[in-house]
């Protein structure tokens, strides 16, 4: 039995690709997405899925019916009307996440006379679905606009910040901004990925209920044709076992550092090793002998013996 078969553009030299959120927002596209929608990258993703059709209610109840199953399926519909030309028709496969939080739809126009078989199809379909599904289950994701306003965060993402992903879309990352890091190192950041270059470094986050989180960041930003990022996508790992640890030895070391200062203003300090070697002369044990703290490590206390004891006093000065 000879394969289906969904017809690419050369042109566009690969499908259209989209994802739309629950909501029917389209959260990112590629540029053959754009080219086939009339629209700009950035105009794209201002717009709904539905918005794209010339039946918005049939567009829209394909993408809801996709969420509900989660099953992929294949649809064609008829492009809205760009600048009083007839509408084009679309062949569409869309599929969800294992989540069932986002569809993955891939576009091309109809009756071009490059072929891709079902089974070509299906298992790039099926590639993108396993490496969206890893990075969910590995990493806590977000993707914001160009003016960092959140448009998706996955369930590691709410888990961390104990908000809710209502709670979450719409804002900006001053909501769970801690105040830790400097207004330098947080213009730096943005300057760099505004500049579509990749951001890496460690942030400190505040949660809800007002616990802090430290996140391994890397922040990729996506370019249009110009060269101008359209929006990011952050993929950060909880950190915050190792920092609390790092943290907490700071914290010893600076206590200990404390009572070393204490014990150094205070008395008389040296230490030796097992033979009698010193191997530590603090200040007030140079002033009292006066000799030099160089001149006394490496030596033992026979140095400063006075020969007041007797030798059984210093064999058994018990």
């Amino acid at each position: 039995m000879k394969e289906a078969t969904t017809m690419i553009p050369p042109e566009f030299g690969s499908d259209a690709f989209l994802v739309i959120g629950q909501d029917g927002r389209i959260t990112a596209g590629n540029q053959a997405a754009a080219r086939i929608s009339g629209l700009s990258q950035s105009e794209l993703l201002e717009t709904g899925f539905g918005d794209l059709f010339a039946n918005p209610a049939e567009a829209n109840a394909f993408i809801q019916e996709v969420l509900r199953t989660g099953t992929a399926s294949n649809h064609t519909l008829p492009l809205r009307h760009n600048n009083g030309t007839a509408p084009r028709n679309i062949c569409i496969s869309a599929f969800t996440d294992r989540r069932k939080e986002l569809v993955f739809v891939s576009a091309s126009p109809e009756a071009m006379p490059v072929p891709a078989t079902e089974t070509d199809i299906r298992l790039i379909r099926q590639e993108i679905s396993d490496y969206k599904y890893a990075l969910d289950e590995s990493s806590i994701v977000a993707i914001t606009d160009q003016k960092g306003i959140i448009k998706h965060v996955n369930s590691n993402f709410c888990r961390i910040s104990k908000y809710s992903r209502e709670e979450l879309i719409g804002q900006d990352h001053r909501i769970i901004n801690s105040g830790y890091h400097p207004k330098e190192f947080i213009r730096n950041l943005w300057v760099t990925i505004a500049h579509g270059k990749i951001w890496r470094g460690e942030l400190k986050n505040r949660a809800k209920d007002g616990t802090y989180y430290w996140v391994d960041t890397t922040i990729v930003p996506f370019v249009n044709a110009d060269g101008k990022p359209f929006q990011y996508l952050a993929i950060r790992s909880d950190i915050t076992s190792r920092k609390m640890a790092e943290e907490e030895l700071e914290k010893s070391l600076k206590e200990i550092s404390d009572y070393k200062y204490a014990l150094d203003e205070s008395a008389i300090v040296a230490i030796t090793d097992q033979k009698g070697g010193i191997r530590y002369a603090n200040h007030n044990f140079c002033r009292i002998s006066k000799f030099g703290y160089d001149e006394l490590i490496g030596q033992d206390h026979r140095i400063i013996n006075s020969g007041y004891h007797p030798k059984e006093f210093i064999r058994n000065p018990g």
